[in-house]
């Protein structure tokens, strides 16, 4: 991986490229991976199988995972080794307690591996930490954001939050493989006024401000003709249910961005900042 990494790194062009084709790859293939998934394991086996056999297929690569963080991890120090194992712990646990709440089918958990990898792609360009977890997480965002609007509006009564939550733990996991290997942060941090992210968030606020402002942004259906809503049908309660009886959590836009801030309080620690065995040679 610190090979890839110097040769992207070196050679941002390419990066720029590679992480484009990636993400239009990914946006573009939804309707195509879903048919495929339906066809292959959902109609012959049945919701239930089929929910357990992608089950099996996140454990075997959780497996492997794991055994890439750990053989990486050995060569940090003691302190970075508890700093590394703590963020993975709090990252399983919130893609344990996401497949309990707010995952409807288990292939959903393709938003983990596919945001990891996109998170590791994007590092040798924006090369810190912080400024990847934000920008991964937007461009999760916008995917959604292609889905409600584009790609199936007719399908889809809500801006899925719950994926943009997962998308950014997807984001972290890349983030935390990229620590356990000793992955240095190749930029020094930022003040906050000058960081990327920092003008990232503030630009999504004023446009949602502006719009919400004018009349043209609800976040709730008044059955009033506006530019965008968040929620086109809403239903009253914490639980929804989608055939065969199956529960899950719509996490609701406001809720949406008070997690979306923790998470990022969370993860404020998670740069590598001193350059251990292993690491990158950018020298």
């Amino acid at each position: 991986m610190n090979s890839l990494l110097n040769f992207l790194e070196k050679y941002k062009l390419l990066a720029g490229f590679l992480i484009t084709v990636y993400y239009v790859l990914v946006v573009t293939m939804h309707l195509h991976f879903g048919k495929f998934v339906a066809r292959t394991l959902d109609i012959p086996f049945g919701r239930d199988t089929y929910n357990m056999i992608v089950l099996g297929m996140a454990f075997f690569l959780c497996f492997a995972f794991l055994i890439w963080f750990f053989k990486g991890l050995k060569r940090l120090p003691l302190s970075e080794r508890k700093i590394t194992l703590t963020y993975l712990i709090i990252t399983l646990l919130l893609i344990v307690c996401s497949i309990n709440v707010i995952i409807i089918i288990n292939i959903e958990l393709i938003h983990v591996l596919q945001y990891a990898i996109f998170a590791i792609l994007l590092f040798p360009i924006l090369q810190r930490y912080y400024d990847v977890l934000f920008w991964t997480t937007f461009f999760g965002a916008l995917d959604e954001l292609y889905q409600y609007v584009y790609l199936a509006p007719n399908r889809t009564d809500y801006y899925d939050m719950n994926d943009v939550v997962i998308n950014m733990v997807g984001a972290a996991m890349g983030l935390i493989l990229l620590r356990s290997q000793g992955v240095f942060q190749l930029k020094p941090v930022k003040p906050i006024l000058k960081s990327s992210w920092f003008w990232g968030v503030a630009i999504i606020f004023i446009l949602i401000f502006s719009l919400w402002s004018v009349g043209q942004l609800t976040f709730f259906p008044n059955g009033e003709n506006v530019f965008f809503e968040f929620i086109r049908d809403f239903q009253p309660g914490f639980w929804r249910e989608v055939p065969p009886k199956t529960l899950f959590h719509v996490i609701q836009p406001l809720e949406g961005l008070v997690i979306l801030i923790i998470l990022f309080v969370i993860y404020n620690k998670i740069a590598l900042i001193k350059k251990y065995k292993g690491n990158i040679d950018v020298s």
